[in-house]
């Protein structure tokens, strides 16, 4: 809740990235803060474990900023406290990767940068 108080918080959009999945999402971010606000619902993996990556513009390597767990009806908020400053990065994606691997399938991205 104290992100959106912060001086010039910032909202992000998170779409789907398969034109036929209902997940949708939001994240918030504030300047010097490492941590951002995720919201999703209509995640197709009830229950599961997703996480979230920072990313950049360009061909550089996600980043590992935390972990997302929805509930049984695939709803998810959390707090993820970051190694980056969110704001010195360009988007969020959330993937359907188990907790300890690199790799996985997008599921939502946003674009704030």
């Amino acid at each position: 809740r104290d992100l959106l108080q912060q001086p010039n918080s910032q909202m992000t959009m998170l779409k789907a990235t398969n034109p036929d999945s209902p997940a949708s999402g939001q994240a918030i971010i504030a300047p010097g803060q490492n941590r951002l606000g995720i919201m999703a619902a209509h995640l197709p993996t009830t229950g599961g474990t997703y996480q979230v990556c920072l990313l950049k513009h360009g061909n550089t390597a996600p980043v590992l900023a935390g972990h997302l767990v929805c509930d049984g009806a695939g709803v998810a908020w959390t707090v993820v406290d970051t190694p980056a400053d969110p704001n010195q990065m360009a988007g969020i994606r959330i993937t359907d990767t188990e907790q300890g691997t690199s790799t996985g399938t997008p599921v939502l991205e946003g674009w704030y940068r």
